[in-house]
């Protein structure tokens, strides 16, 4: 006997597997979202913002930053060289030579450094490496640093608005913040200035007062005078 198959019949044959279809989707998707809960209960999200009822975030460094920590209301009061040494005076005493040693390049003596032309700031004074530098007057180092143009250099705040400058140095005694007497060994010569009037092994001196860059061989004494460091 012959089976027919109506139309009608195929069509409900047809919504049916459609409505199985749509339920086992609505299962699928409640299924994810009951997961999706259950792991964001266990696992809450840490936002980075002050949270809610006066709560309030914490940010924390990811340098620490080294040394004694300040409390916000001082951290005006921290130590500084420069407000330290703004109320000293000019030392009494005469300036005396950082070194004993014959002068290579005078102050606003113009040299060449390949296709440019230079106006020196400050003497630069013959010695061997590894001679003695002195201090020329009595103050506080206000820094050691390394400098693109001159290498290794340091000053030192003298008072009265007077900042001394020694540079290609090798090394170094004193650090910032720390007081140096006239004639102390401060340093050594070195060979790490780069782009200098002078070339080799030399001492570099500047004076400033000011800001302003003096000529030293106007307020150094005559070299008569001058009572010689041995290196």
């Amino acid at each position: 006997m012959k089976k027919y198959f109506s139309v009608p019949a195929l069509l409900r044959q047809v919504s049916r597997r459609k409505r199985l279809l749509t339920a086992l989707l609505y299962v699928f998707i409640v299924g994810l979202l009951a997961a999706a809960i259950t792991r964001f209960a266990a696992h809450p999200l840490k936002l980075p913002f002050p949270a809610f009822g006066g709560q309030q975030a914490v940010l924390q460094e990811e340098i620490p930053t080294p040394g004694p920590s300040v409390s916000l209301g001082v951290a005006d009061a921290a130590y500084s060289p420069l407000d330290l040494l703004a109320p000293r005076q000019k030392p009494s005493e005469p300036l005396q030579w950082p070194l004993a040693g014959e002068v290579l390049t005078r102050h606003h003596q113009i040299y060449r450094v390949g296709n440019q032309l230079r106006l020196h700031v400050g003497i630069d004074l013959a010695g061997a490496v590894g001679t003695l530098v002195y201090a020329a007057w009595p103050g506080i180092v206000l820094e050691v640093r390394e400098d693109v143009r001159l290498g290794l250099l340091l000053e030192i705040d003298h008072g009265g608005g007077y900042v001394s400058r020694y540079a290609n140095l090798s090394d170094v005694f004193f650090g910032a913040g720390e007081e140096v007497a006239a004639g102390e060994p401060i340093a050594r010569v070195g060979q790490t200035a780069v782009l200098d009037a002078a070339e080799g092994a030399f001492l570099h001196f500047a004076l400033y007062r000011d800001g302003q860059a003096l000529d030293p061989l106007t307020v150094l004494p005559a070299r008569q005078a001058n009572q010689e460091n041995s290196s």
